[in-house]
């Protein structure tokens, strides 16, 4: 398992924002699409359709998954993983209208670190807050 994950963000995401972000002439990463798709459930729907103009947008989207799916064929989950948030952060510096949409990336220990105060904190206060 990775030992980093994304840190989402998505106060900032509105319908212009998701519309100019699936129109980019670039391969769109997983990771953030992911983050998008809890706010719109149709934007890789809205992404299909910008390959209707400009088909070579379908090309760099398949890029990421090729080298995905090539690290995996080899057993390397982790270099899996670790190369789909470093593509992620490749891109939002290319794109730096889009970072807003992450806060940053965190050591998965701090996440499990937290997720652990919180469940101390609901057993003793009632308190239930996870992330």
């Amino acid at each position: 398992m990775s030992k980093r994950n994304l840190v989402e963000n998505v106060g900032c995401i509105n319908e212009e924002f998701i519309e100019e972000f699936v129109n980019v002439p670039s391969g769109l990463p997983v990771l953030l699409l992911n983050i998008l798709d809890e706010i719109d459930e149709d934007v890789e729907i809205r992404r299909f359709r910008t390959y209707d103009a400009h088909p070579e947008f379908e090309r760099l989207d398949e890029q990421e998954m090729e080298t995905v799916s090539q690290l995996l064929k080899e057993g390397k989950s982790d270099e899996a993983q670790e190369f789909q948030i470093q593509y992620a952060l490749d891109f939002l510096e290319d794109y730096p209208q889009f970072k807003c949409m992450v806060n940053g990336v965190e050591s998965n220990i701090n996440n499990d670190f937290r997720i652990m105060v919180n469940s101390i904190k609901e057993a003793f206060f009632g308190e239930l807050d996870y992330f």
